[in-house]
């Protein structure tokens, strides 16, 4: 959608430089609010900040796993990607060049006793474990 404001020389930070308002590339809804987005640096793409913690939780949670099965070095790197350019992502900053951080990390689960180490996994105050459920549960859930 075409912004027609043309009072000010600087368009609006939702706004690209051919004042198209800017769309959040995972939801695709606009960026209107400007409390509501930021940037991935340094490709400077923007996300809702929700959409994108869900995309670098979601991304922590993969390499969780990866390392769980012997894919990854327990302590390399993997910082998450602009899932639209798949750059690297230095730092998520507000509209403001501030950095933001999620209020909500993904947390890996700790080894279980046997030190094999749990599949279970937490986002936010959701947390999943594949072991509770049994053939007895879901039956029992029937």
């Amino acid at each position: 959608m075409k912004n027609e404001d043309t009072s000010s020389s600087t368009p609006p930070p939702s706004t690209d430089d051919n004042g198209y308002e800017e769309e959040c590339v995972i939801c695709l809804e606009p960026l209107s609010d400007t409390s509501s987005w930021g940037r991935c640096t340094p490709c400077q793409h923007s996300f809702h900040k929700a959409c994108w913690w869900q995309w670098e939780n979601a991304h922590n949670e993969r390499i969780d796993r990866s390392r769980r099965r012997g894919d990854i070095p327990p302590n390399e790197r993997r910082p998450p990607k602009c899932c639209l350019c798949n750059t690297i992502n230095e730092k998520f900053v507000d509209v403001e060049g501030q950095p933001v951080h999620n209020p909500e990390p993904f947390v890996a689960s700790e080894e279980t006793n046997d030190g094999s180490g749990g599949s279970s996994f937490s986002m936010g105050s959701m947390s999943f474990n594949p072991e509770n459920f049994t053939l007895e549960n879901i039956q029992q859930a029937l």
